[in-house]
């Protein structure tokens, strides 16, 4: 059955993996409480699991019968043994694959005439294999806490329904308790010396390997793995031999293949050494037992469970051997104990170490054939023995690092330990050059096929016809089955083409039955020259062959990293240290991308069950680390915004001034501490210095700008990534989340309200940060920042600029848009009567001012009052306005215009309201304000209502003067950034004259014109039109008593006692000076045409100047009235009316009244009743 061997060891090995899945599987359902067998929780059943825990393997009914719950336990029997039946099986199939592969052990060494690695690999492996899989699996099988109290549930419900013990019950349980401890029954079943010595014989031979392997300095001496050192011969393919006394060099193993299989041949010596201890009576497995024992402290068992190498020899040398040892007897001059105490130590202090430098030369050699072979991919064809080498090393390499996270050595030997050893901060770079080198090999991998296909009919063929042409001689030894084989070898390699598909898994097995039959005991095949030279290159030739027929299979079973699904929680911790690491962030793609393998290739066929949860978790947990990846990027951005932001700060003027403060010592002490000069260490610009300093403040940006373009860099090169039922596109996540948080910024960029230049800077900022990474990853970021901004400012009331604007139907109404917010805020600021803001005409910006000043008549300013919040002023300055229209653009300036006016129509029509109330007053104060005294005071004496009134109109008037400034800010921001725009705008206006009948009849472009900042004169279509419902023809009249209600305001209105003029500022404490704006605006808005409208303004100018002579004449009734404050307001209104000129005010009030009320102002003369300062003091207090 020599020729059958093969098969069986595939097969058994096979079979004792699907049992470790199986095995696994069940210790993962006793483990979580929704897997577990209702036999195992139900607690009526506790104490019959006790007793069958107990006394165990029998099962006594007799004995149950008095245990409470039996009844209940026997009357469910049926269920509880269909529950248990998998299990029971399981343990069955268990037992018939130790009892088999037990056997094929026992007897393979003498079936087979040579174990030799380097004449019957494949043999000898798989001896090795199947016993480290047979230690393995009793090891593991051990780790079933609860699998007598399973066996003996199952066996007694069997008892219950068939009234008989299970046939198979005895052998389990008997088996169960032989293998209560697994090492010490193995060390019985393989002691016998004959068995010793042909183990021994064969893990010898893994020693050049090892040696070599292990040795970084002659592996990096002699260039094992960089072709870069072999100049011509470069694309001659590798043919590194192993150097072995007593070998032929023709005949040696090839090293790259062999280091394929090196982490196999260490864990395979390791459970030799446990299963076997009477190895360690050889010296040469001895030296390689040493080798190998302190390179580790654990070795793998079963997908996440490892050995404790080391606690496992310590506990072995405690016992073995054991009294009445029959098998190979140990040295006595050995100390078991002492010997591995001293392998722990060494294992503890240098184990760490020595894999880091193995990761670091893999690192450099991995990198080397990343650009090589992507400028020379045609070399992958000579050199891929060298690339699978490189990567299997690298994946046993970040296997290593794993399983050894957290482990511990012995705890004698934890003095010893020390955690750094086993950290790597460069392990993703290693991951990702891995990764990249897997790619290269499955983007190229045509290339390696094609080369193979014709090295085997190339040279393979030659040397192969050679070998066979010398065993044609000793036909007649061979059986009629190997001839055929042998001779269908040739025709075989011939049949093989680059155009056609190819399957060569029957040639290999066909070698490999031959291979055991020529080797088998009896035969003298070996001894023959060619038979050697034939099993030396067709050792070769299989090897080869797999590059050709299953190329991305072998590659994907030897290098990919499946295997770190099991240790998924520290493989995402890796990830996470990876998006923070400059020199490792670029290969973040890489993690991604396992996990596709990671998905499909950890389910075995033995547990179908286990496919869907493991591809599903590995479908989410890739999600999620596309989602980690972008949620990164953003923060990137954000720090490098901060750091710019920060630097940029610096160099305010305000920053300045604290600098310069802090530096002459003239700051406030009792001022609270700022970020400012205070706060810094070092001058503005002192990170462009090239010195280590400068380079020290620049650090963290550095690392911050190369960690983000590492990450855009492979995002972007990635391709879509397949895990489980679903498509990944790293790219896709990072895009999208860039333009959510462009788009998120663009909705919240006023949440809290800032002053738009500050928020003009931030989005200047983010949209930098936007094309920055444009530049890695594709995004049309001009065209996403036009339309989110412009999603965020466009309202559709106001959205035709062919109409002009009207006020919205209602404010409250609005959204929650960007615009809708800054919308509401003016509004709010415009209705706050108490935020001391007022508007300048010198500085065309709202201005606060302090009312407790020494101009008002009230007391100090109270140093614990709260500080006001910011208003007007903040928000409302030219250089605001300008940043608001650029954030915003002409459809956002539309809606804040609209609502706007919405606001003027409301006071409007309380003042509408206010002169249908005192209509009948006011008609008489028109007719009597210049007659006699009798008749003026009666005429006012019926009017009521007039504070608010001028309230009304003090908001009407701030409102049209932002709205003004609205209306420049929008022209300035247009000439900024659509210059000809604005210029035809303004050719067009001026084209036509501001008259009703030439711009009147144009409304839409005097509209556009004017909230375009381009002055259109009186004419305002977009007031007008909203106002137009307040000024039918019947109302006509009333509103035609305008002018005389705000000249007789100065009488009846108490408002006027607390007007303060402020002169340093040319404006009234209480924005008084604003109602001219509201008077001309009204009157040229609600008295029809030209002439009304100037005809209104000249009423008002007469009346008011009569009403505030008479008050001065009679001074001392009117002496709580500012009357050179309010004479002023005369001088505002002429300037501010488009109507009327300093000539008409001159027929009523002389300009030597003006001039002598601003200089009794000036010197602080505000009332009657002040007195003058002095001229040189007053200049003073005024420089100050």
């Amino acid at each position: 059955m020599a020729n059958k061997l093969s098969e069986k060891c595939e097969i058994l090995a096979d079979v004792g993996l699907g049992m470790m899945a199986r095995v696994s599987l069940l210790n993962r359902n006793l483990s979580s409480p929704g897997g577990r067998p209702h036999s195992l929780q139900n607690p009526e059943w506790a104490k019959i699991r006790k007793t069958l825990d107990k006394k165990f393997p029998e099962v006594n009914h007799q004995t149950l019968q008095e245990v409470p719950g039996f009844e209940t336990f026997q009357s469910t029997a049926g269920r509880i043994l269909d529950e248990l039946e998998p299990i029971y099986l399981t343990f069955l199939d268990v037992q018939e694959f130790n009892d088999t592969c037990l056997e094929t052990l026992r007897t393979m060494p003498q079936t087979i005439m040579s174990l030799n690695l380097f004449e019957t690999p494949t043999v000898s492996r798989s001896f090795c294999k199947l016993l480290t899989l047979y230690s393995q699996l009793h090891l593991y099988w051990s780790f079933v806490t609860e699998r007598k109290v399973l066996l003996a549930l199952y066996a007694c419900a069997y008892s219950c329904v068939h009234g008989k013990m299970e046939r198979n019950y005895s052998s389990l349980s008997s088996n169960i308790d032989q293998y209560s401890e697994p090492l010490k029954r193995a060390t019985e079943e393989f002691k016998s010396e004959e068995f010793t010595r042909i183990l021994g014989d064969v893990l010898v031979q893994f020693a050049p390997v090892l040696m070599q392997s292990y040795d970084v300095d002659m592996l990096r001496q002699k260039n094992i793995l960089n072709p870069t050192e072999e100049g011509d011969s470069m694309p001659l393919p590798v043919v590194t031999q192993i150097n072995i006394m007593g070998l032929e060099k023709e005949k040696s193993p090839m090293l790259h293949c062999e280091l394929c299989n090196v982490e196999d041949y260490s864990t395979w010596v390791l459970y030799s050494i446990l299963v076997c201890p009477s190895l360690l009576s050889r010296d040469d497995i001895m030296g390689l037992f040493k080798i190998v024992a302190t390179d580790s402290l654990v070795i793998p068992l079963y997908r996440d469970q490892v050995l404790n190498v080391h606690t496992e020899l310590e506990t072995l040398a405690a016992w073995f051997p054991p009294r009445n040892w029959s098998g190979v007897a140990l040295p006595k001059t050995l100390k078991l104990k002492a010997l591995m105490k001293d392998l722990a130590k060494e294992a503890t202090l240098t184990a760490g170490l020595k894999h880091r430098e193995r990761r670091s030369y893999l690192r450099g050699e991995i990198g080397t054939l990343n650009q090589l072979f992507t400028q020379l991919p045609g070399l992958l064809g000579p050199k891929f023995p060298l690339v699978m080498a490189s990567l299997t090393m690298a994946k046993s390499e970040i296997l290593w690092h794993f399983r050894h996270v957290n482990q511990q050595t012995v705890r004698s030997r934890m003095k010893h330990y020390m955690a750094e050893n086993f950290e790597d901060p460069y392990l993703p770079i290693l991951i990702g050059l891995h990764d990249e080198l897997l790619r290269l090999v499955y983007s190229n991998g045509k290339i390696v096929e094609n080369y193979y296909t014709e090295y085997l009919k190339g040279a393979h063929k030659k040397v192969v016809e050679e070998c066979l042409e010398g065993i044609k001689e000793h036909g007649a030894a061979l059986s009629v089955g190997v001839q055929e084989i042998l001779g269908s070898i040739v025709p075989t390699i011939e049949a093989l083409s680059n155009s056609k598909s190819k399957n060569l898994e029957g040639f290999r097995l066909d070698w490999s039955r031959v291979s055991c039959v020529l080797s088998a005991s009896g035969s003298n095949a070996l001894k023959i020259e060619s038979v050697k030279n034939l099993f030396a290159r067709m050792n070769r030739v299989v090897e080869h062959s797999r590059y050709v027929d299953v190329l991305r299979e072998t590659v994907e079973m030897r290098s990919e990293l499946h295997e770190l699904w099991w240790y998924k929680d520290e493989f995402q911790k890796e990830y996470t240290k990876c998006l923070h690491n400059a020199s490792a962030s670029a290969h973040a793609i890489s993690f991604i991308r396992s996990f596709r393998v990671m998905a499909e290739s950890n389910c075995h066929p033995f547990c179908p069950e286990e496919q869907m949860p493991i591809g599903q978790e590995a479908a989410r947990r890739a999600d999620d680390m596309c989602g980690q990846l972008a949620d990164r990027v953003i923060v990137l951005l954000q720090e490098m915004e901060n750091h710019i932001q920060r630097n940029d700060s610096q160099i305010t003027p305000m920053e300045a001034a604290r600098r310069v403060e802090a530096r002459t010592g003239r700051k406030n002490k009792d001022a609270p501490n700022t970020s400012g000069a205070s706060g810094l260490t070092s001058m503005p610009g002192q990170e462009s210095v090239l010195n280590p300093r400068g380079r020290m403040l620049i650090k963290n940006i550095i690392e911050t700008e190369q960690i983000l373009s590492s990450i855009l860099w492979g995002a972007n090169r990635a391709e879509p990534i397949a895990v489980y039922d679903r498509i990944l596109r790293p790219k896709e996540y990072v895009r999208s989340h860039l333009i959510d948080r462009f788009v998120n910024f663009t909705k919240s960029m006023f949440e809290p309200m800032s002053a738009p230049t500050e928020v003009l800077t931030k989005l200047q900022q983010v949209s930098a940060a936007l094309q920055k990474c444009s530049a890695h990853i594709e995004i049309e970021s001009a065209t996403l920042i036009r339309e989110a901004l412009f999603e965020q400012s466009c309202e559709p009331e106001t959205y035709d600029v062919s109409s002009f604007v009207k006020g919205v139907t209602s404010i409250e109404a609005m959204g929650t848009k960007s615009v809708h917010k800054v919308v509401k805020f003016y509004l709010d600021l415009l209705n706050d009567d108490a935020n001391q803001c007022v508007y300048s005409t010198n500085t065309k910006s709202f201005i606060r001012v302090d009312k407790s000043d020494e101009h008002h008549h009230s007391n100090k300013k109270d140093k614990n009052a709260p500080p006001l919040s910011a208003g007007l002023e903040k928000y409302a300055k030219p250089s605001e306005m300008f940043a608001l229209t650029t954030l915003l653009g002409t459809q956002g300036a539309r809606t804040l215009d609209s609502a706007i006016l919405s606001f003027i129509a409301v006071n409007v029509e309380k003042i509408k309201l206010y002169l249908s109330v005192n209509e009948v007053s006011l008609g008489q104060f028109s007719n009597h304000f210049s007659g006699d005294v009798t008749a003026f005071e009666s005429s006012l004496g019926k009017i009521k209502g007039t504070d608010e009134f001028l309230e009304c109109s003090i908001r009407i008037g701030n409102a049209l003067m932002l709205r003004k400034m609205v209306h420049e800010g929008t022209g300035e921001s247009q000439r900024a950034s659509v210059p000809l725009v604005n210029s035809a705008l303004s050719l067009a206006a001026a084209s036509v004259s501001f008259t009703d009948e030439g711009g009147g009849k144009m409304p839409e472009l005097m509209s556009l014109a004017k909230s375009s900042g381009i002055d259109v004169g009186h004419l305002d279509p977009s007031l007008h039109a909203t106002l137009e419902h307040l000024f039918t023809n019947d109302m006509r009249p009333l509103w035609a008593l305008l002018p005389y209600a705000y000249a007789s305001s100065f009488v009846t209105s108490e408002k006027w006692t607390q007007c303060t003029y402020v002169p340093s500022l040319d404006v009234h404490e209480n924005g008084e000076h604003v109602i001219p704006f509201c008077i001309s605006a009204l009157c040229c808005t609600m008295l029809g045409d030209y002439n009304n409208c100037k005809h209104a303004c000249v009423e008002y100018l007469r009346a008011s100047s009569s009403v505030l002579f008479r008050m001065q004449a009679n001074h001392e009734k009117y002496e709580h009235f500012p009357l050179r404050a309010m004479f002023v307001l005369m001088e505002k209104f002429t300037e501010t009316s488009p109507m009327i000129d300093r000539s008409v005010l001159e027929e009523f009030m002389p300009y030597t009244i003006l001039h002598a009320a601003y200089v009794d102002m000036s010197l602080n003369k505000q009332f009657e009743t002040d007195s003058l300062l002095d001229s040189k003091l007053a200049f003073e207090n005024a420089a100050q």
